[in-house]
């Protein structure tokens, strides 16, 4: 199940949608455990979803060894069982708890030096396939209404057809997706600018974590971190303009996720 676990604690910190995209981690150095042939660890810094650390079992630890300022932690799972993250600075140790290790998984935390970073699964069928952290980039403003938060907005490409005797509607499943569109408006020309047009240029070249809805309650309760976290690209080209005579601004953009 896809999740946010924020463990900010400052009193101004919003609901504001979140994208992970800044990414130190390629910078760093993996290691495990142990491992599955075919599965290193270095693996999980990749942006392929089809290969990542895969322990000699079904427990095992993820280790990033960094030093670097970040405020993230961006997890792709594929498979199930149970995890936690742990990140390190100083001599301080700070943990996640326990969660299922099955989606995409944003950590949020203060500001900080961090040195280490580990995954720790157990009981875990499957493998990590991806691992991003560094500093995320929070939206000036929600976005709207009706948004149609990302792990509701299923795709699936098939192919159907009736049987030869007409008795049985078949198909065959090519490909599963899940896609939304992202709206915002009066963004400040220096916004834009400085925040959210590097994250469109990075987007040619490489996923994103994307979180929204971290606090309940929210006007709709029943829509909270568990939809609306998830591993993504950007699709198509973002629409910008100037929306308004004093300067503001508005963005769309898709994003499709795994």
């Amino acid at each position: 199940m896809a999740t946010t676990i924020d463990l900010r604690t400052g009193t101004n910190k919003t609901n504001n949608p979140i994208i992970g995209w800044q990414n130190v981690a390629q910078l760093s150095t993996a290691s495990a455990t142990s491992t599955t042939s075919g599965f290193p660890a270095i693996a999980a810094l990749t942006y392929a979803s089809y290969e990542g650390w895969k322990p000699d079992g079904t427990s095992g630890t993820f280790t990033l060894s960094l030093n670097d300022n970040l405020d993230y932690v961006g997890i792709q799972f594929i498979g199930s069982g149970t995890a936690s993250i742990e990140y390190v600075y100083g001599a301080t140790t700070v943990s996640s708890g326990s969660f299922a290790a099955n989606g995409a998984v944003m950590l949020l935390f203060d500001f900080q030096s961090v040195q280490t970073i580990r995954v720790i699964v157990s009981s875990f069928s499957g493998y990590l396939a991806n691992i991003m952290c560094g500093r995320y980039t929070e939206l000036q403003r929600k976005i709207y209404v009706g948004h149609t938060p990302i792990n509701y907005a299923r795709n699936v490409d098939r192919v159907q057809g009736l049987s030869e005797s007409g008795q049985f509607l078949g198909h065959i499943v090519r490909r599963r997706t899940k896609s939304t569109t992202i709206d915002v408006a009066n963004l400040t020309p220096d916004y834009y600018r400085t925040t959210l047009d590097p994250f469109f240029a990075a987007s040619t070249e490489q996923p994103h974590y994307w979180s929204y809805r971290r606090s309940i309650p929210q006007p709709v309760t029943d829509v909270d971190a568990k939809d609306q976290t998830a591993w993504a690209q950007v699709s198509g080209n973002p629409s910008v303009s100037n929306a308004m005579t004093n300067g503001m601004m508005s963005a769309s953009w898709g994003i499709i996720a795994i």
